[in-house]
């Protein structure tokens, strides 16, 4: 997790494998972001978060929520299967 402080915004950066999360609050920022690992990465805008390992990631205007359902219920699939 990169995490990194700037006057007025905060970037933060989780990695997992090959899925890269960028959370900015300023969208010319995640543009400059963006840009710059273009330059050294093949990579996809996939837009807005929905889900994440296993978490499902609901927004409003005010707050970002995470939710474990998605998981606990993939979990019971499988286990349905064993």
């Amino acid at each position: 997790m990169f995490i990194k402080h700037i006057d007025t915004f905060t970037i933060a950066l989780p990695v997992f494998v090959d899925d890269i999360v960028l959370v900015i609050n300023d969208y010319e920022e995640i543009t400059h972001i963006t840009t710059m690992l273009e330059q050294h990465f093949r990579i996809k805008n996939l837009g807005d978060l929905t889900c994440f390992l296993g978490l499902e990631v609901v927004k409003n205007e005010t707050i970002v929520h995470l939710k474990i359902c998605l998981y606990i219920l993939s979990s019971f699939k499988v286990l349905e299967r064993i």
